[in-house]
């Protein structure tokens, strides 16, 4: 078995996960001290300026309680961009 598969996490680190799985939070809002763990684990790598699950990373993620579906990269990607126009038209909504 893969380190990866059976250290324990903190709850930062299984939030950090999660959040990473799922594209919630930016990767520089995340906590740097749990990023780096999960890398040290294996669990997640960094893609350009994204941080992205490994197989491992996946699989972990999975076995976690209540974890939502993982999003494909193009439903991920839609999804971000509707998020970014939302954010834009409230910046406008406040300016106005």
């Amino acid at each position: 078995m893969l380190r990866g598969q059976a250290a324990p996490l903190s709850p930062n680190e299984e939030v950090t996960l999660r959040r990473i799985a799922l594209g919630a939070v930016p990767p520089e809002e995340l906590r740097p001290r749990a990023v780096a763990r999960l890398e040290t684990l294996g669990l997640v790598k960094r893609e350009g300026a994204t941080l992205i699950l490994t197989p491992i990373g996946k699989s972990r993620y999975e076995a976690l309680p209540h974890a939502s579906p993982l999003l494909k990269p193009a439903e991920k990607a839609f999804r971000q961009e509707l998020e970014a126009i939302a954010t834009r038209e409230k910046l406008r909504a406040a300016e106005t």
